[in-house]
């Protein structure tokens, strides 16, 4: 079991060219913006908003939450979410491949609000609008870190040790990260 990335989305084209290139990654390249707020009236809320404009269509995944953020509760769902090591791609036509990834445990805030807006057949295709048209039933925001994503192998093939590549977080989300039905980071 493990989270599943329908579809990542990058600003820059060189990132998205290096995970799909490196490691099969289902990367997509588009204009993004994004918006940060942290409440100022003492009620400790934080709002996150990540969009992007794709074919004609514009998306966006909108989150909040209040309180303080804390470390995933061992074998919590949150944990399951957002203590990922290992990564996999792979598809049809394709060997599998296995790499590492790397972050401190990062501080999680359960999502009061979440919700996605978008054409979503044209984004993740028509098997996907019935469960991403819904109300998710679980969100959360992490505040993030810096991620090292180790050179991955094919599977079957010997295990090998190289340096990791830096990223500076889970490549199309920047701090603080998002998790709203897909993990956006």
């Amino acid at each position: 079991s493990g989270v599943v990335f329908l579809r990542e989305v990058a600003p820059r084209r060189a990132v998205a060219w290096v995970a799909r290139w490196l490691y099969g990654e289902n990367y997509l390249t588009a204009p993004m913006r994004h918006r940060v707020a942290f409440s100022t009236n003492g009620e400790d809320r934080r709002a996150v908003e990540y969009a992007w404009r794709h074919a004609g269509s514009d998306y966006s995944l909108q989150a909040a939450a209040y309180g303080r953020g804390a470390p995933a509760a061992t074998s919590s769902e949150a944990e399951f979410l957002a203590e990922q090591y290992w990564g996999y791609s792979g598809g049809a036509g394709r060997r599998t491949i296995e790499y590492q990834v790397e972050h401190p445990h990062w501080n999680l805030w359960k999502c009061s609000e979440a919700s996605f807006t978008g054409d979503v057949a044209r984004m993740y295709g028509p098997e996907f609008v019935a469960a991403l048209s819904a109300a998710p039933t679980s969100a959360y925001l992490a505040d993030g870190s810096p991620v090292r994503v180790y050179p991955g192998r094919t599977l079957n093939q010997p295990e090998r040790r190289s340096s990791p590549r830096q990223t500076s977080s889970e490549t199309h989300v920047h701090s603080p990260n998002l998790s709203a039905g897909e993990k956006i980071g």
